[in-house]
C-alpha cells in the first residue's frame, strides 16, 4: 500500500469513538467499535520508508512481532484475572459486556503496539 493510502486508513480509527455510545444505550454491540482504534497503527506504519526492504527491515519486523506477542501474553493474563475477579462479584450479564470491551481493546492495542514498535525500530 502507498504511504498516502496507509495514512488515510488511520482515520478509520475515529470509528472507535462510536463505542462511547454504550454508556448511553447500554447495548453491548457498541463495545466492539473500540476495535477500530487498531487503525491508529497506520499513522505510524505510513511514516516508514518501505522502498528498500533490506535485511534490517525484516529483523525489525520480527522484533516488533515478538514485542507485540509479549504484550499479548500480559494482556491475556490481565484479561483472565479481571474476568475471574469480576465473576465473583458481578452477574454474568455484566461480565459479558466487560468481556466484549476487553477483547476489542486488547485487539486494538496489539495492532497499535506492533505499528509503534516497528516505527521506533526503523527510526533508530
Amino acid at each position: 500500500m502507498s504511504k498516502r493510502v496507509n495514512f488515510l486508513f488511520g482515520f478509520f480509527s475515529l470509528f472507535g469513538l462510536i463505542g462511547l455510545n454504550y454508556f448511553s444505550t447500554h447495548d453491548p454491540s457498541y463495545l466492539s467499535y473500540f476495535a477500530f482504534f487498531a487503525f491508529l497503527a497506520n499513522f505510524f506504519v505510513a511514516r516508514i520508508d518501505t522502498s528498500v526492504l533490506d535485511e534490517r527491515y525484516y529483523e525489525d519486523v520480527r522484533a516488533a512481532k515478538a514485542f507485540a506477542f509479549d504484550v499479548a501474553i500480559v494482556e491475556v493474563t490481565i484479561f483472565f484475572l479481571i474476568n475471574l475477579i469480576m465473576s465473583l462479584y458481578f452477574p454474568a450479564a455484566i461480565l459479558g459486556h466487560i468481556s466484549v470491551a476487553l477483547v476489542a481493546i486488547c485487539y486494538a492495542s496489539l495492532i497499535t503496539t506492533y505499528g509503534i514498535k516497528l516505527y521506533n525500530l526503523e527510526k533508530r
